[in-house]
């Protein structure tokens, strides 16, 4: 009974968040916004099911859907689909806080999300090398995730183990 309480409470307080941020792409940057996270876009977009409102993670960039890898042994991963998995674990069923940081050319919001367990979606996926640090112009937007992604790279985590593109120069090209 009390987990049915607190899965109701969570859903209506996410529907009382999501209704707030229905039609409103436009908000302020350094607004916080909590809610009921129930679907994942990709690797570094979620979105908001009750109204469709898509947040880009900011300062993470996760290979696409159909990007690939190369393991030493020369085997085909499916290095997008592993972020949008980790994703998917993280918020199933999890009420996350998000801080906004702005909105981007696609009219997405741009913000920094977690959880209780997990309070950066980024930095967590850039750790566990799921992701790389986002890059404008060839440099990383976000320094504090610049290092979490050197260590990832120096201990061969995750992406840093395999042989892949850069999620910029896959989407580039393809």
């Amino acid at each position: 009974m009390r987990a049915l309480y607190r899965l109701t409470s969570s859903v209506s307080f996410g529907l009382v968040i999501a209704l707030h941020l229905t039609g409103n792409a436009n908000a302020a940057a350094g607004e916080e916004r909590s809610g009921l996270v129930v679907n994942v876009v990709d690797g570094d977009t979620l979105k908001l099911v009750e109204n469709g409102q898509k947040i880009r993670l900011t300062g993470v960039d996760a290979c696409e859907i159909s990007q690939k890898a190369r393991s030493p042994l020369g085997q085909t991963i499916d290095c997008g689909t592993d972020a949008k998995a980790a994703l998917i674990r993280w918020t199933a069923n999890k009420t996350i806080t998000c801080q906004i940081d702005g909105q981007d050319t696609y009219k997405r919001l741009l913000a920094t999300c977690g959880n209780d367990e997990i309070p950066d979606f980024a930095a967590e996926l850039i750790r566990q090398g799921l992701a790389v640090a986002y890059r404008y112009k060839g440099r990383v937007t976000e320094p504090v995730y610049e290092q979490i992604e050197q260590t990832a790279k120096q201990g061969k985590v995750g992406l840093w183990a395999l042989d892949f593109d850069q999620p910029w120069t896959y989407r580039r090209h393809n």
